[in-house]
């Protein structure tokens, strides 16, 4: 993603499993303020832990700026969320390192 848009890349918080709407909520003002900080972008990356910072920022980043594409990435060593979706269902890992 180069070129004239800068790349913003944010880190990942430790959320819960479970979707907390205060989380949610919390996560979206970071896509407000980037909305007004950044003039132009293509695409934001968002790290996709617990699915809160996705949510929240993704909705409100989407919805003030349509045009946005929203990319969630997950860390090899913690993939949780990869195995969930692929389950249908709520799958932990006992790690976080690289393997």
């Amino acid at each position: 993603m180069q070129g004239d848009h800068p790349v913003v890349l944010l880190d990942a918080l430790d959320l819960l499993v479970e979707l907390d709407v205060e989380t949610c909520e919390g996560a979206a003002t970071i896509g407000l303020e980037l909305v007004d900080a950044v003039p132009s972008f293509d695409a934001v990356l968002v790290a996709l832990g617990g699915g809160a910072l996705a949510t929240g920022l993704g909705h409100v980043t989407r919805a003030s700026a349509p045009d946005v594409e929203v990319i969630c990435v997950q860390p090899l060593g913690a993939p949780a969320m990869r195995y969930s979706w692929r389950e249908r269902r709520v799958v932990t890992t006992d790690s976080n390192h690289h393997r």
